[in-house]
């Protein structure tokens, strides 16, 4: 048989080679300069992030962080240290040269706390479950069947029988989605003051209040009564604790009125609404099943308990070693957990026995909820939306997942899009669409099933982490019921195994990441966004770039506008990303060389392009009315209007500020820790009026006057 003929070509050495080789080597030389390319691309963008700064190094917080992660197992890179910067607080950054690609943090997938982790807790899971809708006889029945089969080998030594295998495990509905049970957890693990496991987590969360972090840095630091030097130095960390990051909707009085600003006062309600609601309906519903314990008084709330619990520590914890190994000024929880971690290694110093396991169980989550508050709720929901990251994870061993027979896995019950987690509050949120009358043959069973399901499903936190883009969901298996649980029971020895349950969840969950909550925000982050590596062992953040020594490392929070940074976050950005109008073929070399002085991107438009080339649409939907003056003078007087409004506002806030620091009268309590946050809030709302402006006279015909934009000249300031 004849061999085809084989084309060969002439290489850039001048050799001859095939051509499938030379078309090869063609295809690696582009990748090649795409890769290139896109590494110039990162290095340009986050070229602002990687500028140096001025910062304190901070030694002792350094040590912590490494601590910690040896005690996660998690990998934090060795050429970065904690510190201080003046105008973000703590973070982290660069003590030598950084390269593109290396591994910032990894931490291992069973160290993040979500409702993975929640399920699996030795003390929590029971909760957990009763969250995700197990039937409250059903934890009864397996705690009477595991004292008994516990009873039952005690006296008669002999190892549990075989047991029947069990039925066809049974669907639950959750009452509340996977976020508000990784919330209660967080607040458990902080009642018991990290002892329960999260301390790395709980070390470095926000105070709930400036009151919060004065009296917990007081309570801290005066460990010794009459001692001078004890004395100044809770002096000093009080002060220093009312200049520290603090959580907007937990001292919202007069800050929102005074912006007047209706997206800000919406969320501010609606999350306000969702936790009173947690507080008046889910809570009593749990304590239906954990009563409080008698002669407990409750609503006491687990912040002040972690407020008393640092005090505590104080006075029995040696100063030195106290000092060393907490930073009071972040408020209650943190102070809590580091004062228990000082104590546990100055026990451990002393030859201590380790804490007991005799204060676990039932009792413990009835003390925990007979003390949650409606302040802890609102701290919780805070945290949640401020510091979680939004994962691909799957359950943890030994949960286990479960493909029903014949059932397509389709979103959770309940769940909702992003879109319409919105709706009124009065409506529980994520509650199943209702079937109308005549639709389905089985439509009014199934409506009533639906309304029985409704009855025990409270409205609860927003769904922005979790359920905006979810198209699936896994089956987890819950502990109780089933073998290689958590509590390892599955009913009385000879009997048929109890009934199993399944609940659905979630394709992504929210998760905290330990040590991860170091990293400050900017739009030109370094850090690439977290992924899942070594199937699902660890969550892993590399670099996008080259960082420089002094230079602090970023994450990107997500493109958020400057109202939800300063609600949920506590600080408003003083550079975002802005849509800028074309600019023209004479000026883009001279502005291409030049750097925005807030530092802003620039999103500019081809002058000549065409409809919808650019993911920039909004730009040009003002084509299609440009050649009809009649229309554009209509929309130009609206939305002129409204911006001026807009700028007008802003200045006239501005100028209040400013008379409120200069005037010798007393200004309102607020203004001392929220004033120069609401400036920049306030600088931003000006210069987005200002850029709109300019787009509406690049693209409406009929220009504007100079003299109808308003005067942005302070805005620099």
């Amino acid at each position: 048989m004849q061999r085809p003929p084989e084309m060969l070509l002439r290489n850039a050495q001048g050799k001859w080679e095939p051509e499938a080789a030379v078309a090869a080597a063609h295809a690696a030389a582009a990748a090649d300069a795409y890769a290139s390319q896109a590494q110039h691309l990162f290095a340009l963008f986050c070229a602002p992030a990687n500028q140096v700064r001025p910062y304190t190094p901070e030694e002792r917080q350094t040590a912590i962080l490494r601590n910690a992660a040896a005690d996660l197992q998690a990998y934090v890179h060795p050429k970065v240290q904690v510190a201080s910067f003046s105008r973000e607080g703590r973070g982290l950054v660069a003590a030598e040269d950084l390269k593109r690609g290396e591994v910032l943090l990894r931490v291992p997938t069973s160290a993040l706390l979500n409702v993975y982790t929640a399920l699996t807790h030795r003390t929590f899971s029971p909760l957990a479950q009763l969250l995700l809708g197990l039937p409250p006889e059903r934890l009864l029945q397996q705690e009477a069947a595991a004292q008994q089969q516990q009873q039952q080998e005690q006296q008669h030594h002999n190892p549990p029988k075989q047991q029947k295998k069990p039925e066809e495990p049974t669907e639950v509905q959750p009452l509340v989605d996977s976020d508000v049970v990784l919330c209660l957890f967080l607040l458990f693990l902080a009642f018991t003051n990290g002892e329960q496991g999260g301390r790395a987590v709980l070390r470095f969360l926000p105070a709930a209040g400036e009151a919060d972090a004065s009296a917990t840095a007081a309570a801290v630091c005066a460990s010794s009564a009459g001692d001078p030097a004890a004395a100044e130095a809770a002096g000093a960390a009080a002060a220093a604790a009312a200049q520290k990051e603090e959580l907007l909707l937990m001292d919202t009085e007069g800050v929102v009125e005074f912006l007047g600003d209706a997206a800000l006062a919406s969320a501010v309600s609606r999350s306000e609404a969702k936790c009173k609601m947690m507080q008046e309906q889910l809570l009593p519903l749990l304590l239906q099943t954990f009563p409080p314990p008698e002669g407990m008084q409750q609503g006491g709330g687990v912040i002040s308990a972690c407020r008393a619990a640092a005090a505590a520590a104080a006075t029995t914890t040696p100063p030195h070693v106290l000092l060393e190994t907490c930073t009071p000024t972040t408020g209650a929880v943190a102070a809590a957990a580091a004062a228990a971690a000082a104590t546990a290694q100055a026990g451990a110093a002393c030859g201590a026995p380790a804490v007991s396991a005799s204060s676990e169980g039932t009792h413990l989550l009835r003390a925990f909820l007979a003390q949650l508050n409606y302040a802890d709720f609102l701290w919780a929901h805070l945290v949640l939306e401020s510091r979680s990251f939004s994962l691909p994870l799957g359950p943890l061993g030994p949960l286990q997942e479960f493909q029903p027979a014949g059932v397509p896995l389709t979103n959770p019950p309940g769940y909702r899009s992003k879109a319409a987690s919105v709706a009124p509050t009065e409506e529980p949120s994520g509650g199943p669409s209702r079937v109308h009358k005549g639709e389905e043959s089985e439509g009014d069973n199934e409506q009533e099933e639906e309304e029985e399901a409704e009855e025990r499903r409270v409205p609860f936190l927003l769904e922005l982490v979790e359920t905006g883009a979810a198209e699936g969901c896994r089956c987890v298996m819950l502990p109780v019921g089933f073998s290689g649980g958590p509590q390892g029971v599955e009913g009385p020895p000879g009997c048929a195994a109890a009934p199993a349950h399944f609940v659905r969840l979630p394709l992504r969950c929210a998760s905290f990441v330990p040590l991860g909550d170091l990293l400050n925000h900017d739009f030109h982050a370094q850090v690439l966004s977290p992924v899942i590596e070594e199937e699902g062992k660890s969550l892993c953040l590399r670099l996008a770039c080259d960082v420089p020594a002094g230079a602090q490392v970023y994450v990107h929070y997500g493109p958020l506008q400057s109202w939800q940074f300063l609600a949920f976050f506590g600080f408003c950005p003083s550079s975002f990303p802005r849509l800028q109008p074309p600019q023209r073929e004479a000026q883009r070399e001279t502005i291409a060389d030049k750097t925005d002085r807030d530092e802003e991107w620039q999103f500019t438009a081809e002058t000549n392009a065409a409809a919808g080339e650019t993911p920039w649409g909004p730009t040009y939907t003002f084509t299609a009315i440009k050649h009809d003056p009649e229309a554009a003078a209509r929309i130009r007087e609206i939305l002129m209007d409204a911006l001026q409004s807009v700028a007008k506002a802003a200045e006239d806030r501005t100028a209040q500020l400013d008379q409120w620091s200069e005037d010798s009268k007393p200004a309102p309590r607020w203004v001392r820790v929220w004033g120069e946050r609401l400036r920049v809030y306030l600088n931003n709302q000006r210069a987005l009026a200002d850029t709109q402006m300019k787009v509406l006279n690049n693209y409406l015909s009929s220009p504007l006057s100079s003299s109808m934009l308003p005067s942005l000249g302070s805005a620099a300031n």
